[in-house]
């Protein structure tokens, strides 16, 4: 990866894997309002961590099979 493009991904990285790692508990469960910028990482982290997290309906500019494919990586 191109060093100059790695700022943005770890501002918004470390944006949303702060709160999930410091609030959360493997098992606990979490709200994640759209999977626009932050919220598709918000979704990995809190798959990866373990995390029951919902998503509300709020971005609707992805389709749902778009939806779908990122909760199932």
């Amino acid at each position: 990866m191109n060093i100059t493009k790695m700022p943005p991904l770890l501002c918004a990285g470390i944006t949303t894997y702060a709160p999930i790692k410091r609030y959360q508990k493997v098992g606990g469960s979490c709200a994640i309002i759209g999977i626009g910028g932050l919220g598709h990482l918000a979704v990995q982290y809190a798959n990866k961590l373990g995390i029951i997290f919902s998503l509300t309906q709020e971005c609707k500019s992805q389709p749902l099979q778009q939806k779908q494919k990122i909760l199932r990586n």
